[in-house]
């Protein structure tokens, strides 16, 4: 009944505007924007007639504006709630035709530009985009001293590497200026080098009256938090064959983006065998047959999927080859053209000296 009230009252028309985030007021323009998104989750999303009012007031533009450019602490939310509307097969035609304000890209663009955004944050990205690692290909690069294997050991590390847990910073003074890091501290507590280029991943909050205390639980589950798998459900429901321009870079990563139920199960499988290896558990043979199948299955889908990378990489390579050497062509081309227009005019001030300038 509130959700008819606020779609009668013509609530829906003021809840829109609240969903464009403004980066030169990021304290209170945070808090706004996550009270709007949560109001479209709980008010909107579900109901068939208020979705229908929000997509014709322009709320799923609005939508899809904010999650390209909203900060790291307001993406999930976003991405859960684009998710949960996207189902609503009238969502589609407005998710086709819109592009972004600032970069002229559509939706997959921007959801292939979030997902190595996340990447970068949780340290899971891999050179040229190509997997490395056929166990867990979503995991990027396996580290010198190996991964983490089994869920009692991943209890014991709760948040990437670099990410610190402390006391929240002070309240800001409205009158004294922001204190200054000595050297001294941010030798102690450093910012990891992801933090610095993604954005809304620092490690201090942008309002500390947001937290009280310490702000280990918000900040922990934050900075822990995988976005992928909202991504994933973005990409499912929609026809990737509607969307022109795709880069070739891009192209690189759609293939890892569209696999990520298959390579988290596979995850699923691998530390299931860790666990049982190390309690010294032997299943039945059924059930090893099976686990070793589906290991495999794992394993050959992650080979398909990098030997596809692999070949669109090398293509890259030899058109960027390609490219430079036609430049340089070029570049020799007009060279020579310079040279010859240079011999050309010294041949005629000497003829012009020579008084022989009628023979040119």
């Amino acid at each position: 009944s509130n959700q008819r009230i606020l779609r009668k009252s013509g609530g829906l028309s003021i809840l829109t505007p609240l969903l464009r985030y403004n980066a030169r007021d990021p304290n209170r323009q945070e808090k706004v924007v996550l009270c709007a998104v949560d109001c479209v989750w709980n008010a909107v999303v579900g109901n068939k007639r208020n979705e229908a009012a929000f997509f014709a007031e322009g709320g799923m533009e609005q939508l899809l504006s904010l999650m390209e450019g909203c900060p790291l602490s307001i993406r999930a939310q976003v991405l859960g709630v684009a998710a949960d509307l996207i189902l609503n097969p009238k969502a589609l035609s407005f998710v086709y035709e819109w592009r972004s304000e600032n970069t002229a890209k559509h939706v997959l663009q921007v959801i292939i530009d979030c997902w190595r955004e996340e990447e970068l944050r949780l340290g899971h990205s891999c050179p040229s985009d190509v997997i490395t690692d056929l166990q867990r290909p979503l995991l990027g690069v396996e580290p010198k001293g190996g991964r983490l294997l089994g869920a009692k050991d991943k209890q014991e590390k709760l948040r990437p590497m670099g990410v610190d847990v402390s006391d929240a910073p002070a309240a800001l003074s409205r009158t004294l200026p922001p204190p200054v890091h000595s050297q001294e501290d941010l030798l102690a507590n450093p910012v990891p080098a992801t933090a610095k280029k993604v954005k809304g991943a620092l490690m201090e909050p942008e309002d500390p009256t947001m937290v009280s205390g310490r702000n280990d639980p918000l900040f922990v589950r934050i900075s822990t938090s995988d976005s992928k798998a909202k991504m994933y459900c973005i990409l499912q429901a929609l026809d990737l064959s509607r969307f022109e321009g795709i880069s070739a870079e891009d192209q690189v990563k759609l293939p890892l983006m569209n696999c990520y139920l298959d390579f988290k199960e596979s995850e699923t499988w691998h530390d299931i065998e860790k666990e049982l290896d190390a309690e010294n558990v032997r299943p039945v043979t059924p059930d090893q047959t099976w686990l070793n199948a589906q290991l495999e299955n794992s394993k050959a889908v992650a080979m398909r999927v990098q030997g596809m990378q692999r070949t669109l990489v090398k293509d890259i390579e030899e058109q960027e080859q390609v490219d430079q050497e036609h430049f340089l062509e070029g570049i020799a081309e007009n060279m020579h053209k310079d040279i010859a227009q240079t011999i050309k005019r010294g041949r005629a001030m000497i003829m012009a000296k020579k008084g022989l300038a009628h023979k040119l």
